[in-house]
C-alpha cells in the first residue's frame, strides 16, 4: 500500500505532490494533537465561578433526590407482593382460582379471571415455592417487586410484580413473567 502511494506521488508534478504530502502532515499533527488535548481527565468549567462553591460540601445522591418510596412503605410493598404470590403461583399452577389471589387491583384481577392457567402434566406436579423476594421503589406510590420462583424444574425464573399504592393500600397491578 505504501509502495503504490510513493509511486503515485512519483507521477505527479512538484505542485500537486507539495500539496499531497503538506496535507498528509497536517492530518498527521491534527490526529496527534487531538489525541494530547483530549485526554481523560476531569472536565472544567467554563465561565466564573463563585468561591463558595469552590468550596461547598458534596451532598450524598441519596440526600439530594429524596427516595420515591419510603422504607416502611417499601416494608408493606413487600408484605402485599408476598400475600399476592401466595395466591397467585397455585393459581399459575392450576391449583387456585383467580378469585383466591389476594392483594390485587381490579384491572389485573379481570385479567386473571379472562385467563385461565394452561398447566402441562409436567408443571402440575410442580411446587412452586418464592426464593427471593426483592422490592425497590419506582416513582411516589409505585413499587417493583422481583421475586425469584424454584417450582423442581430445570431453572428458577423471575416474577416481576408492579405495586402501585392506593386508598386501600398496596396492590399488585401489573405481572411479567418474560
Amino acid at each position: 500500500m505504501i509502495g503504490r502511494l510513493l509511486s503515485m506521488l512519483g507521477r505527479r508534478s512538484r505542485l500537486p505532490r507539495w500539496l499531497t504530502v503538506t496535507a498528509g502532515g497536517l492530518l498527521a499533527l491534527s490526529v496527534v494533537a487531538s489525541a494530547v488535548t483530549s485526554a481523560p481527565g476531569p472536565k472544567h468549567r467554563t465561565g466564573p465561578q463563585s468561591t463558595s462553591s469552590r468550596h461547598s460540601v458534596q451532598t450524598p445522591a441519596s440526600q439530594r433526590h429524596p427516595p420515591s418510596v419510603s422504607a416502611g412503605e417499601l416494608a408493606r410493598a413487600r408484605e402485599t407482593a408476598a400475600r399476592f404470590l401466595s395466591g397467585y403461583l397455585p393459581f399459575l399452577y392450576g391449583r387456585g382460582s383467580a378469585r383466591s389471589v389476594d392483594a390485587v387491583a381490579l384491572g389485573l384481577r379481570l385479567q386473571l379471571m379472562r385467563a385461565r392457567a394452561e398447566v402441562t402434566p409436567a408443571e402440575n406436579g410442580r411446587h412452586p415455592r418464592v426464593v427471593s423476594l426483592a422490592v425497590v421503589g419506582q416513582a411516589p406510590r409505585v413499587a417493583l417487586a422481583i421475586a425469584l420462583v424454584e417450582d423442581g424444574g430445570v431453572t428458577a425464573y423471575a416474577l416481576r410484580i408492579t405495586l402501585q399504592e392506593g386508598r386501600s393500600g398496596w396492590l399488585a397491578s401489573v405481572v411479567d413473567d418474560r
